[in-house]
């Protein structure tokens, strides 16, 4: 049984390795996954306030930003761990036995705004992209 969770547009920072895109789930999804990660960051290097402001949702400057990140060298967190907001603070996964950690780990997908599905288990950097309305 897979159980498939709605991400968050917000997310903690921090992590603890390199971002490998190849490693998240559905690895042949790998080339198209990297094309549209350069186009992602094309748009965070070249993109005015305006363009931006529509990519991450966000209408203060100070909040645009801090959102321009250097996905190349970005280091990532599971999923599961990196996503905020209500369902992901109720889950509590940090504080799951191992075992319901490993079950969610294998069992459930998010649906990443930028990658697509990803195990709960994938090491993804942060980022910040608004769901399409």
């Amino acid at each position: 049984m897979k159980i498939l969770l709605a991400p968050s547009e917000t997310k903690k920072s921090g992590g603890i390795q390199n971002f490998d895109i190849g490693s998240l789930l559905f690895e042949n999804l790998a080339p198209l996954r990297t094309n549209i990660l350069h186009r992602y960051i094309n748009i965070l290097q070249k993109g005015d306030l305006q363009e931006l402001s529509r990519l991450f949702g966000l209408k203060k400057e100070a909040d645009i930003l801090a959102n321009k990140r250097d996905m190349v060298h970005a280091l990532t967190m599971k999923a599961i761990e990196r996503y905020t907001g209500v369902a992901f603070d109720y889950l509590d996964y940090p504080h799951l036995d191992a075992k319901t950690q490993h079950y969610i780990d294998t069992h459930v997908i998010l649906f990443s705004n930028l990658f697509g599905p990803i195990r709960a288990s994938d090491m993804i950097p942060e980022y910040r992209l608004k769901q399409a309305p």
